[in-house]
C-alpha cells in the first residue's frame, strides 16, 4: 500500500458517504489476487465500520477504491472542536488469511469545505478566514526543524495569534505540522510544490 486517500461525501446529511482511495504497487512482475479490507473508526470508540473487496492487482502502480455508503451520521470537524476519524486500510493474501501483509491508516475530518461569492463557507456556515503564510525553516536549523517545533508553529499560529487557517509555502510541509493542525482545528491552505512557475512552457 503506497498511499491512501479519504473522500468524504454528504456530509451534512444524516447519511454521510465515504470513498477511499488505496494506491498499490505491485513489484512482483505478475497479477495477483489481494483482500483489501478498510476500517472506519473514531479514536473514542470501538466501533468499526468496514468495506472490503477480492481485488486483482496488475503490475505497477494503480488505485483501488473502496466506498461506504450511507453511514450513520458523524461528528463533524469544525474549528472549535476539530473530530477525526481513522481509516485503517488491510492487505491480506486472501479472505480468513491471518495477519496482515500491509496495513495504512490515515485520520480524517468529515467537513465540507467551499468557497462561495460571498466568502468560505466550513460545514455551511460562513466563516471569515484569518491566517498568516508558514516557512517551516528555522534559525540556525534550517529544515531540519523537530516533530515539536513543526507542532508548536501550529499552537502559536492557532492559540497565540488567533488564526484560523495557514498557508504553507512553496513546498510539501512537515507531516507534524500538518497533523497538528487537523488535531486542534486550524484549517490549511497547502500549496503545490514550486515557486514562481509549475511545468514547462
Amino acid at each position: 500500500i503506497a498511499d491512501v486517500f479519504v473522500r468524504t461525501r454528504d456530509v451534512l446529511t444524516d447519511s454521510p458517504k465515504v470513498e477511499v482511495d488505496v494506491h498499490v504497487r505491485n513489484q512482483s512482475g505478475r497479477a495477483v489476487q489481494r483482500l483489501l479490507s478498510a476500517l472506519l473508526s473514531a479514536p473514542d470508540s470501538s466501533d468499526q465500520e468496514r468495506q472490503q473487496a477480492t481485488v486483482t492487482i496488475e503490475p505497477g502502480d494503480s488505485t483501488v477504491t473502496l466506498a461506504f455508503g450511507a453511514l450513520p451520521a458523524k461528528p463533524l470537524w469544525t474549528l472549535d472542536q476539530p473530530a477525526l476519524h481513522i481509516m485503517s486500510v488491510l492487505m491480506q493474501d486472501a479472505p480468513g488469511s491471518q495477519g496482515a501483509l500491509d496495513m495504512y491508516a490515515t485520520r480524517f475530518g468529515f467537513r465540507e469545505a467551499v468557497f462561495k461569492d460571498d466568502g468560505f463557507y466550513l460545514n455551511g456556515e460562513h466563516v471569515k478566514l484569518i491566517g498568516l503564510d508558514r516557512h517551516q525553516t528555522y534559525p540556525y536549523i534550517g529544515a531540519a526543524a523537530p516533530a515539536r517545533l513543526q507542532r508548536k508553529d501550529a499552537d502559536i499560529l492557532k492559540y497565540e495569534l488567533g488564526c484560523n487557517i495557514v498557508r504553507t509555502s512553496h513546498y510539501p510541509q512537515s507531516p507534524h505540522f500538518l497533523e497538528r493542525c487537523d488535531e486542534i482545528g486550524l484549517l490549511v491552505f497547502e500549496e503545490i510544490p514550486g515557486w514562481q512557475f509549475i511545468g514547462d512552457s
